[in-house]
């Protein structure tokens, strides 16, 4: 055999494929198609639709008034296509798109009135749900209450969520008036401010400082940068809008004012500019007013359709209710725009509120969309998503049905007890591999899971 022909054979010979690894390969397959769940990560039953990191519940629409008679199908929808979507940061928690449709049904022979609140925990800075009535934008308040866990330390899992849920009406608390907390405040109004020196690589701000004092409570609109050096507070404002001070307890003591340019965000880098310019009124004044009128300048409307999310009456009845509940005491400088700003950052339960009249014999459907974080646990690929069919829901249901669309992103995690499976990480009944991805509920059932694992790259 010549040194061509030998080369020849020993390329046929590498592309030959043995009976033996045929019967292997068709094994595999045989096993992905039959039994998938063997490549998926293990979860013990004591571990199913438990979390490191729980986010709560899908939670179903309420009545505030009325509806009597009314019978309510549920419809809920979990797409998964924004899967591929890109995340706002690696270690976000995955998301779902769900709608979520109500039926509400008056069997009566006279039409019913009804007021109804539809309960979500969320950021008032993020998306939120779009909600409609037979198609059409809700003209709905929003009314933003307290975290579920505020002052009670986090929440781990389902039963925690609900007892803490059902605790208190914190619907009822953020729509009654709050308590105000009296006190007279003396006001420091700087306005007019300007900066007449030359044009400076670093613009010139107003500086104000004060001898730092315990029985000295500070209170101010907005603050661009501050800091205790030597016993004194270092306060500085850019010159673009009023500087607002309200002061309670002792007046501020060895108040010194004047230009002054921040190298660096860095207190002690600050020097003395002239040409800075200003006028000054002061006056007393009550807490309350005085924060009433910084809830006007701050109120933004929403990204809704056809609504403002959180109106300046609002905005200072949360406010005032968390400076009245935690009774602030003298010794420190607060900004009210931080305070409003944790009304949008932070995570709390948030109702829409809303009317709807049903006619004899007739139906309408709400619905809601929204994007839905996963909980999830800090290590493994496991995330998952609950639905509690009438926690904090005074509605009469008659059914309520559940379906999963745009799958391929996912699996649901497999159940393990000594290396056999034995079920699905959940209680719907779902099977992706056999096609079944609709289910209905069983309304004696409170709580309903689903743990999944994410199976393409994002």
């Amino acid at each position: 055999m010549n040194e061509k022909t030998e080369k020849k054979e020993k390329r046929r010979r590498r592309r030959r494929i043995s009976g033996g690894d045929i019967l292997a390969l068709l094994l595999v397959a045989f096993v992905w198609v039959v039994f998938p769940t063997i490549f998926l990560d293990e979860v013990n039953p004591q571990e199913a639709g438990e979390y490191g990191m729980y986010n709560g519940p899908m939670l179903p629409l309420s009545s505030l008034t009325g509806g009597e008679g009314v019978e309510v199908a549920r419809d809920v929808t979990l797409d998964f296509s924004i899967y591929s979507e890109p995340k706002e940061y690696l270690y976000a928690p995955e998301r779902v798109r769900v709608i979520d449709s109500y039926t509400l049904t008056n069997p009566t022979d006279q039409p019913i009135s009804m007021e109804l609140s539809w309960p979500f925990e969320g950021r008032l800075s993020e998306q939120l749900p779009v909600i409609t009535l037979d198609g059409q934008p809700v003209q709905a308040t929003v009314w933003p209450a307290n975290a579920l866990n505020d002052g009670k330390g986090g929440i781990n899992n389902f039963q925690q969520y609900s007892q803490a849920l059902t605790a208190e009406d914190l619907l009822a608390e953020a729509m009654a008036t709050a308590p105000e907390w009296d006190q007279t405040v003396k006001v420091y109004h700087f306005y007019n401010l300007n900066y007449e020196g030359e044009a400076k690589e670093v613009p010139p701000m107003l500086g104000i400082s004060y001898k730092y004092s315990n029985k000295t409570n500070l209170w101010m609109r907005t603050c661009d940068m501050s800091g205790v050096q030597s016993g004194r507070e270092y306060l500085y404002f850019e010159l673009d809008q009023d500087v607002w001070l309200y002061v309670v307890g002792e007046d501020l003591k060895e108040m010194e004012v004047g230009g002054a340019i921040v190298h660096t965000f860095g207190i002690h880098t600050a020097s003395q500019v002239e040409g800075v310019t200003w006028e000054l009124e002061t006056y007393e004044a009550s807490f309350a007013d005085c924060l009433w009128e910084s809830a006007q300048v701050y109120a933004y409307p929403g990204d809704g359709p056809g609504t403002t999310l959180l109106t300046p009456e609002m905005l200072y009845n949360s406010a005032m209710g968390q400076i009245a509940a935690k009774g602030w005491m003298p010794g420190n400088s607060y900004s009210m725009n931080g305070y409003f700003h944790e009304l949008y950052s932070d995570s709390r339960m948030l109702y829409w509120v809303f009317p709807v009249e049903i006619p004899a014999g007739g139906s309408v459907t709400v619905s809601g969309t929204y994007v839905k974080e996963s909980s999830s646990n800090t290590e493994g690929n496991k995330h998952g998503y609950d639905i509690a069919t009438t926690l904090g829901s005074n509605l009469h249901f008659t059914e309520q049905c559940v379906r999963l669309v745009n799958t391929e992103p996912v699996a649901i995690l497999p159940l393990y007890v000594d290396g056999q499976v034995l079920g699905f990480s959940q209680n719907f009944g779902f099977d992706l591999h056999k096609g079944i991805t609709e289910v209905k509920l069983d309304l004696n059932e409170e709580r309903y899971y689903l743990d999944l694992m994410l199976m393409t790259e994002q």
